[in-house]
């Protein structure tokens, strides 16, 4: 009894699992980029928000110096 690998019903079943892992990718990959661009970033001014002593206590370096660097 010869049982051949490439039968096409086992083809038929795998391609169907492959597409059925590639919807299952791409509904995946949508509802990330949803959550990514609902996800809202507050983001902080720390030049504006924090005085002189304060800024250089969190972040070791002046405000000009910063400034210079950034420059």
């Amino acid at each position: 009894m010869e049982i051949s690998i490439f039968s096409s019903d086992s083809d038929d079943g795998d391609l169907d699992v492959l597409a059925q892992l590639s919807d299952w990718d791409t509904d995946k990959d949508a509802e990330d980029r949803h959550r990514a661009s609902s996800r809202k970033i507050r983001r902080v001014n720390y030049m504006q928000s924090l005085d002189d002593a304060e800024f250089t206590f969190r972040f070791s370096l002046s405000k000009p110096a910063f400034t210079s660097l950034l420059m």
